[in-house]
């Protein structure tokens, strides 16, 4: 995310023309879009050879030969039965296709594209993903001997004398369906509530449809709870014992989850894979299943009652009380955006990288030391107007530069999980995502409110951030209304300039608030970004494909993107140049200020290394 810094010049210049004259309309400078394929002076020819190798469980590995003349590869993969609704880009002829389902029959199709446009689609081709596990036998089932000794459960299986988390009760189901009388080895092994729910179930499902948050939310419209009401995920473990006859299924009818004071939860909501919707066992067979439901805020123990009737007769009482003693702090992706790491970053005036081993680099102006980094390895780097902070592996944060306002000391003891350098001013997120800042806090800027965010982007004097369910919230100046976000807009990401904001809807699409001279704020119409970044006077975003798009003010030869047919993995807009790295780690600026160090290579996807 970038901190950009606007001159005071320029800043100045643009005040004192806002005052003597109208602004005429700002023309942002549109972005290479891909041509009709009719207007190509000659069709693309549809790929051929497409081969679908190595089909796993969920992933599958699919090639075709090479097009002449393309840069490029689009490929869609769907049901037979649904519409090609998913898809991706790469430069290579192979690919491995991944979120897929276990035992289910899939179509893969692939184009080539060029800078003119997209070609024809190649024939379908039809492959399997191998049985899910557990749906199929390992060996031949056990007849169910003629006289069947009967199972003495262990204590507990009552709702006052329920079985402990992570303990197993034995239990014979009393469902009304096909499991009836089928005897089963159950235990909850762990139990996610709240945002921290919402935002793993959100993820799986993000790897099930491959489709966009809000179209999720839309079809999932049960995961918004309500008033009163959270979520809460957790994991059952089901052993369906040996000597039994046929498939354990329809475990959907096996669960109920039961208030502490007595009535009975809604229905399961949808929950990430395996869940227990489809699972399928013999005997023998075990397996870990996710299960979600809405559960009171305010119900700290909550029970399971497994395999009883509809008239919750029978079956086995769970315990979902998670005890002090396996409580453990949440994982970092549980809260916290897990794709926030920073691998470059620029400003005004400097800028710095971490190479694969996490070792940083810094280029540009040196004064007050901002652009000479300490020795060690880091996770992250994030470039201030003229202080630098970083985050050691451990989360510990590192700053150096101008410390005048205090922006290049971070408070003592921290362990953060995300890290943005502003102004004169810093921000960052704690693995629980809650905010701290320190520095200058003259707009406010310093001053968070009290609550978790999922990412958060420093700007030249204010700061925004996103909550959990991605909304927008910003804090500090609002000159030029660039504190000022949408209202009820959902976003992926976020990135805070010096006069302007910019953040990424969950479709992709770019929405840019503040000061909208030149085009600053005014994003080209129809496209879809996977990444954003605001500078100060434009801002550049990269497209799936990886190619680069900027707006703002006039781009001269001097600060001029790269051509369509560069491709990179990351990007970031200063004051006067950006830098983007490529996907084999060499980094590219354009502007002023704009010399990386020669032959290195960068980190584009984690640090490597201790």
């Amino acid at each position: 995310m970038l901190r950009p810094l606007l001159a005071v010049g320029l800043i100045l210049t643009m005040l004192i023309a806002a005052c003597a004259a109208p602004t005429p309309t700002p023309t942002a400078t549109p972005a290479p879009t891909l041509a009709p394929v009719s207007t190509l002076a000659l069709p693309i020819p549809a790929p051929v050879g497409l081969t679908v190798h190595d089909a796993g469980i969920k992933t599958a590995a699919v090639s075709w030969r090479e097009v002449a003349g393309t840069n490029a590869y689009e490929y869609r993969v769907r049901r037979p039965t649904s519409s090609w609704a998913s898809h991706w880009t790469t430069q290579e002829t192979r690919t491995t296709v991944d979120g897929l389902r276990c035992g289910v029959n899939y179509q893969v199709k692939v184009r080539g594209l060029t800078a003119a446009g997209g070609g024809e689609w190649s024939e379908p081709v039809q492959f399997n993903t191998l049985p899910c596990p557990n749906a199929t036998p390992t060996r031949t089932p056990t007849p169910v001997p003629t006289a069947t000794p009967t199972p003495t459960p262990i204590p507990g299986t009552t709702r006052n004398n329920s079985v402990p988390f992570g303990s197993s009760g034995r239990v014979i189901s009393q469902s009304d369906w096909g499991n009836y009388g089928k005897w089963f080895q159950v235990s909850v092994v762990e139990v996610v509530r709240g945002s921290d729910a919402f935002e793993r179930i959100l993820d799986g499902l993000r790897q099930y449809y491959g489709f966009s948050d809000a179209r999720i939310l839309e079809i999932h419209s049960e995961l918004y709870p309500e008033s009163g009401q959270e979520l809460m995920l957790f994991k059952v473990r089901i052993l369906y014992e040996d000597g039994q006859e046929g498939v354990a299924d329809d475990f959907e009818e096996e669960v109920n989850v039961i208030s502490s004071s007595g009535f009975a939860y809604g229905e399961e909501i949808a929950a990430p894979e395996p869940n227990l919707r489809d699972a399928a066992l013999w005997p023998g067979a075990t397996q870990e299943l996710w299960v979600a439901w809405q559960v009171a805020t305010d119900d700290s123990a909550p029970l399971l009652l497994f395999g009883a009737s509809r008239d919750y007769e029978g079956g086995g009482w769970f315990s979902m009380q998670v005890p002090s003693t396996a409580l453990s702090t949440p994982s970092i992706s549980s809260i916290v955006d897990p794709d926030l790491a920073t691998f470059m970053s620029v400003y005004y005036g400097h800028a710095c990288a971490l190479r694969r081993d996490g070792s940083p680099v810094c280029w540009g102006d040196d004064s007050h030391g901002r652009a000479s980094p300490p020795d060690g390895r880091f996770s992250s780097i994030s470039v201030g107007r003229d202080h630098t902070c970083a985050l050691r592996p451990d989360g510990s944060p590192v700053c150096w530069g101008n410390d005048e306002d205090g922006q290049a000391s971070p408070p003592d003891g921290e362990k953060l999980a995300s890290i943005s350098s502003g102004g004169r001013h810093t921000c960052a997120l704690r693995s629980d995502g809650n905010p701290v800042c320190w520095g200058a806090n003259d707009s406010g800027q310093a001053s968070p409110p009290n609550q978790r965010f999922k990412s958060i982007s420093s700007g030249e004097s204010h700061t925004c951030a996103l909550s959990a369910d991605g909304a927008a919230v910003c804090w500090g100046s609002n000159s030029w209304g660039k504190a000022s976000p949408p209202v009820g807009d959902q976003f992926m990401s976020i990135s805070s300039g010096v006069i302007h904001t910019c953040a990424l809807r969950t479709t992709g699409s770019a929405v840019c608030w503040g000061s909208d001279e030149e085009g600053l704020s005014s994003p080209p119409d129809g496209e879809q970004f996977s990444s954003i970044s605001s500078g100060g006077t434009y801002t550049c975003a990269l497209r799936a494909s990886g190619s680069a798009v900027c707006w703002g003010f006039e781009l001269t030869t001097e600060n001029a993107s790269p051509g369509p047919n560069e491709r990179f993995a990351f990007i970031s807009s200063g004051v006067l140049s950006s830098c983007a790295i490529r996907p084999d780690g060499s980094p590219v600026c354009w502007g002023a200020q704009a010399s990386p160090p020669e032959g290195e290579r960068f980190a584009v996807d984690g640090i490597r290394g201790g």
